[in-house]
């Protein structure tokens, strides 16, 4: 918004910062009280009723201007001339009023403030949704919708992780032999038990002799039929 910070945002902004800084409020309210005109005004460009941090160039700029006015204030009170002298120090005073309240509205952004003023879904206090955003400017992401921190939301939350107490189990994982299904696809070991019947073929590292063949494992039962039917490396054996 293109307006100065008035004194009734002021006032309304005080109740919802952290105690710690009424004396920065204190200061703005004492400023707007003795006159001063606020130059800086805070922006909140998503209409939501929080403002944008004032960038860290903005509050080290202001602080380089007072520290200029106080250095000239300071080599202005040894001008010898008591009425030129005069002028300039009240001068000066003004003009450091002026930056002081510049610098306390700005420093005031940093507290309670907008995270994304583009956006008017997302300032503090705002239901956090799972949807890669921080909504309620907590400096936390979907919180308690990824519990175990894999980037993936519950299946009970609306998200894609079928174990969302294990940050290996989830959509981006690579699927081992475990019983288990790690990449949340509704399958179990595939690409590891072709036949599904329980083993992996020995090229994968398992005991199966044929994983096209779900009767050949080493639990089936040996029948005089030419193949090693259980796995053992011998063939029809107990009939011969």
């Amino acid at each position: 918004m293109n307006v100065l910070f008035s004194y009734n945002v002021v006032v309304m902004r005080i109740a919802s910062l952290p105690s710690c800084h009424s004396l920065l409020w204190k200061i703005v309210l004492f400023l707007f009280a003795a006159g001063s005109a606020v130059g800086f005004a805070p922006v909140d460009a998503d209409g939501d009723g929080f403002f944008a941090v004032a960038p860290p160039t903005t509050i080290q700029g202001l602080q380089s201007k007072i520290g200029k006015l106080k250095r000239a204030s300071k080599r202005a009170r040894k001008i010898s001339d008591r009425k030129k002298k005069k002028r300039k120090l009240k001068k000066l005073k003004k003009s450091l009023r002026k930056q002081a309240g510049n610098l306390a509205a700005a420093l005031s952004t940093t507290a309670n403030s907008d995270c994304d003023d583009a956006n008017a879904a997302v300032f503090p206090g705002a239901p956090e949704i799972f949807d890669g955003l921080d909504n309620d400017c907590d400096g936390i992401v979907d919180e308690g919708f990824d519990l175990d921190g894999d980037g993936y939301a519950s299946l009970a939350d609306g998200g894609p992780d079928c174990d969302d107490t294990d940050p290996n189990i989830n959509p981006d994982a690579v699927e081992i032999f475990d019983g288990i299904d790690n990449n949340c696809n509704g399958e179990t070991d595939e690409g590891f038990d072709l036949d599904r019947d329980g083993y992996v073929s020995l090229a994968q590292g398992g005991l199966d002799c044929n994983d096209d063949d779900p009767n050949i494992n080493p639990d089936a039962v040996e029948i005089q039929d030419g193949i090693d039917n259980n796995c053992n490396g011998e063939i029809d054996e107990g009939f011969m």
